[in-house]
């Protein structure tokens, strides 16, 4: 029985439900974004490379947001190519970012343009969408949908975030939508 209670108590899901009661109950907000931001501070203080940047970026997402993949995609614009910068999803070698054509990559680079804030990609139907679902599988039936965020510095296009697999498949709110935002933009700008 014991046994069982420690599983229970430590699994991501009672945490998030947990966590959701509290908020819902006593009027907290779900996160302390204080203590986000100076984590999100303190980790990227050393951080000089860009691949370790999206590393850090990476697993920091993760946790705050209980998704089990997290995948950066960055923009190289000398090759006009997405290149997958980090990820906690376990990758294998023969994914298919490796073989995603340069004509896919100029499109769904060109298609993202147009999103300023992170939105549904398995709600779009355009080819584009079909290609960054392609690179970016999900691992779970029930992890809910994939949530893209792309990346910006000023007016530049960098590259994208894409979350999915998420602890029990909760749909993001507003407040966790805001925050990852902010995340997004302060990586984008590094």
């Amino acid at each position: 029985a014991l046994a069982v209670l420690a599983m229970v108590v430590l699994s991501d899901r009672f945490k998030l439900s947990l966590t959701r009661f509290v908020s819902r109950n006593f009027r907290r907000p779900e996160y302390d974004f204080r203590a986000i931001w100076a984590q999100l501070t303190q980790r990227l203080a050393g951080v000089v490379e860009a691949d370790q940047l999206c590393v850090v970026g990476a697993q920091l997402i993760a946790e705050t947001f209980d998704t089990l993949s997290t995948n950066i995609l960055l923009f190289e614009t000398h090759r006009e190519q997405l290149v997958l910068a980090a990820s906690t999803a376990p990758v294998n070698k023969t994914n298919t970012l490796t073989e995603l054509q340069l004509t896919d990559s100029a499109a769904i680079a060109e298609a993202l343009k147009q999103y300023k804030e992170p939105f549904d990609l398995d709600k779009i139907t355009a080819e584009w969408a079909q290609a960054l679902r392609e690179i970016t599988p999900i691992q779970f039936p029930h992890g809910g949908h994939r949530l893209c965020v792309p990346l910006r510095s000023g007016e530049r296009f960098v590259g994208v975030l894409v979350l999915a697999d998420r602890v029990a498949g909760v749909v993001l709110t507003q407040e966790e939508l805001d925050l990852l935002q902010f995340i997004a933009d302060e990586l984008a700008g590094r």
